[in-house]
């Protein structure tokens, strides 16, 4: 399309995303253009341009705080189970049993816990891709699951270290 160059430019402007993952946003871009044509949302446009954009824009707003969640997550998770004090020799030492400990608490849980924990962290899908995989009403109940099984799978790997 003639706007993806125009949409390119302002993307690396952020410089947050590679080449592959612009053209990612592009075609997310294109097809939500797509679909809220196809479903009336938009009715008049003054710009297809700007209207793909700012959706581009959006999609890598969304891109990277997924990103930086994720990160503080992991960092979470890192200062619970690894206590700050300890030199990086023996976070190595004790890296096979924090795995482990993890997948025992893990197993733990219930098996829709288990699969949204793993679809999520592992798999790297996104909140409306698990509601549609586990038959959730929608992206915000799979959001509140995973945030509870997230808590109880912290919770177990802590009782399960002591």
């Amino acid at each position: 399309m003639e706007f993806k160059k125009d949409c390119l430019k302002v993307i690396q402007k952020r410089k947050a995303h590679s080449e592959s993952e612009f053209q990612d946003i592009y075609t997310e871009a294109v097809i939500i253009f797509r679909n809220n044509i196809i479903s009336g949302k938009i009715e008049e446009l003054s710009s297809v341009k700007n209207y793909l954009i700012s959706t581009c824009v959006n999609i890598s707003r969304q891109h990277i705080t997924k990103e930086i969640k994720l990160k503080s997550k992991e960092a979470e998770v890192r200062h619970l189970l690894y206590p700050v004090d300890e030199p990086y020799s023996e976070k190595n030492d004790i890296k096979e049993d924090l795995i482990k400990y993890c997948k025992e608490s893990l197993k733990a849980l219930t098996e829709k816990c288990q699969k949204i924990l793993v679809l999520y962290y592992v798999h790297n899908l996104s909140m409306k891709e698990i509601a549609a995989e586990l038959e959730f009403s929608s992206s915000d109940v799979t959001k509140t699951m995973k945030s509870r099984c997230y808590r109880k799978w912290v919770a177990k790997t802590k009782e399960l270290m002591q």
